[in-house]
């Protein structure tokens, strides 16, 4: 039996380049994509579900020597560079493995689970996990109820490597069977007998490819002796705050599986459980600024929150949602499925209720179903998944969500406000209720930035009871016998010219709406209020829905100094708009932002088109009224 690295034939087929589409998935966060992938897998091999589940990530530098293989390694590597030496991307990668491989000590994560039963099927040549982790491609198989499925998350170990190598050891509680074997993501090159390679190879036996059985053969660093898996990743090089970085990752995402004593994980000297939660909570998640996780935390912990429970959703078992409520949260639901791992953040609440909340669903059949609309990266949920009956997976998660929404309602103090959806509008509007459609957001990054689809937006801009409401574009032939015109066709508080001037001799000065005030003239002291401006052409859309931006565009029907009012529209009222910055798209101006909503002063004038990039404080798509009013 020959032991060491080989790349099979190609047979003149298609080459494979650095490119790899699942490895690229994770390269853009690769430490806390590692820690929901890896520990995914880890929580669906539970042995005994009364304990929980032990995960390890400790870092070592290892002797050169100890690396399976290295000086065949070190030559494929060689004829990796050589092969793509025109290619820069290429060059600098391999110059940069050759490096790393050259060193005296190779620095190497271990991940180990414990009360986990083992990668099954390592003598067998296909159909159980072994094969489905090292060697299969597409073949995502998704289990009753189970997070990890051995697809697209199985190539996260790979980003974290400076190899695009990881090698994998288990112990099978089922047959008390030893594995190991190492897989290598690389390139396309030539082999000694100058034949074009695959660009996956692997370590262990190389007649058919089939991992080391016998592990008494390795370096005791490798070997397996208790229940469970090791994954290796060699030239793993991400800095001294490696394991805050993969020990915040763990909680924002496994927060409820922690806290139900589900799941225990060693970050370097970092220990993650039940106990020492609350006191990472305060002494690491906040200092990161994950705020979020600590409004869904306190849903769980919190003495004044608010449960609400179904116990047989649609037949499908029971569902629960945890919420508190506090000025100081950030109106979002975390969606938690019965593995106690967050599959996405629920946001775009327009209420002006502050909270947070944790939807759990903990029915069996409801779980599988769930995990059926999953995409690789276990980050939403697709009604479109479901083959079988899309309509009946999309029904089943607006009723879902609709259940979500009514209790929240009966915790919001607004619950007389009344709703009003005209006939057309609703398909504008971003209520999650009918959002299945879309990418729902999700929060795994550090930043928790999410990035959903742009979605122009129609306006409807409010006025008092008095004045006619504007309505995006201007109407021609409209009748303008509104209140606010005198019988000359002059606006009150307006002259003939179209320019604002209050309490001028001639011109009445008072009008309809606005805030009351005192003008001087030659007599006596006049009250006069604000005159509303009717803003013409009016149009507002989300430009970049992941920083918050959007583009107001608006025509003046007067001249003069004044305010702009952006109101969120939501499900249960609306509140003013959370404006972080105005700047005036042609001339740079910056507007100042007085109070919420409230945008000025700034100058009308009368015909002249004005754009405006907002920039709101939270990042989300939303419907917003629109209201202006001369000073």
């Amino acid at each position: 039996m020959s032991i060491g690295w080989k790349f099979p034939p190609n047979n003149y087929g298609s080459e494979d380049g650095l490119n790899d589409p699942g490895i690229e998935t994770f390269l853009s966060r690769p430490l806390e994509s590692l820690a929901r992938e890896v520990i995914q897998n880890s929580r669906d091999a539970a042995m005994d579900a009364t304990k929980p589940v032990v995960v390890e990530f400790a870092l070592y530098d290892v002797p050169r020597e100890l690396f399976p293989g290295v000086s065949e390694f070190s030559k494929i590597l060689n004829s990796c560079g050589e092969y793509w030496s025109e290619n820069a991307k290429s060059r600098k990668f391999f110059a940069h493995a050759k490096q790393l491989l050259n060193q005296e000590n190779i620095t190497f994560l271990k991940i180990s689970d414990y009360n986990t039963k083992g990668l099954a099927g390592a003598a067998e040549p296909r159909g159980k996990d072994w094969h489905k982790l090292t060697k299969s491609v597409g073949a995502s198989d998704k289990r009753e109820g189970k997070d990890g499925s051995f697809g697209i998350g199985k190539h996260a170990p790979f980003a974290c490597s400076a190899f695009r190598t990881v090698f994998y050891g288990t112990k099978v509680e089922e047959d008390k069977t030893t594995a190991f074997q190492g897989v290598a993501k690389l390139v396309t090159h030539l082999d000694k007998s100058g034949e074009a390679t695959q660009g996956t190879g692997y370590f262990g036996e190389k007649g058919k490819l089939q991992p080391i059985l016998d592990v008494d053969t390795l370096d005791d660093f490798y070997r397996r002796r208790r229940f469970g898996t090791d994954i290796f990743i060699p030239g793993f090089i991400y800095g001294d705050d490696w394991d805050e970085r993969v020990a915040l990752s763990v909680i924002k995402n496994f927060f409820v599986s922690i806290h139900d004593g589900k799941l225990s994980v060693h970050v370097g000297e970092i220990r993650i459980d039940q106990t020492t939660l609350p006191q990472l909570m305060e002494q690491l998640v906040e200092r990161k600024g994950a705020s979020e996780t600590i409004g869904f935390y306190r849903t769980l912990i919190d003495e004044d929150s608010h449960v609400f429970f179904d116990e047989n959703f649609l037949g499908m078992g029971q569902i629960e949602l945890n919420v508190v409520i506090g000025e100081d949260l950030p109106k979002q639901v975390a969606m938690v499925r019965q593995s106690g791992m967050l599959v996405y953040i629920k946001k775009r609440f327009k209420t002006p209720l502050r909270f947070s909340a944790v939807f759990i669903a903990r029915g069996e059949k409801l779980n599988t179903f769930l995990t059926s609309l999953e995409p690789p990266a276990h980050d939403d949920w697709e009604p479109e998944r479901h083959a079988e009956d899309v309509p009946y997976a999309r029904s089943v998660l607006q009723k879902m969500h609709s259940w979500i929404v009514d209790k929240i309602r009966e915790l919001s103090a607004t619950t007389e406000s009344e709703e009003i959806d005209p006939e057309g509008i609703g398909q504008f509007l971003p209520d999650d209720l009918d959002n299945e459609d879309g990418k729902n957001e999700t929060d795994n990054s550090d930043e928790g930035d999410a990035h959903p689809r742009p979605v122009e937006m129609q306006v409807r801009a409010t006025s008092p009871s008095a004045h006619r409401p504007t309505t995006g574009e201007s109407d021609e032939g409209e009748d303008n016998s509104v209140a606010g015109v005198d019988s000359s066709g002059n606006r009150n508080g307006v002259n003939g010219d179209g320019v604002l001037v209050p309490g001028q001799e001639g011109v009445n000065g008072t009008g309809q709406d606005g805030q009351s005030g005192t003008v001087s003239g030659d007599g006596p002291d006049i009250s006069v209020k604000a005159s509303r401006v009717n803003l013409q052409r009016l149009r507002l859309f989300c430009s970049d829905s992941s920083t918050g931006e959007y583009m107001l565009a608006y025509t003046p029907d007067l001249s003069g100094d004044g305010t702009i009012q952006l109101n969120v529209v939501g499900e249960v009222g609306n509140e003013a708009a959370p404006i972080a910055s105005v700047v005036d798209v042609a001339s740079g101006e910056q507007y100042a932002v007085p109070r919420e909503g409230t945008i000025g002063p700034i100058t009308f004038v009368q015909g002249q088109k004005k754009e405006l990039k907002v920039i709101l404080k939270e990042h989300l798509r939303c419907a917003m009224e629109v209201s202006a009013h001369a000073s």
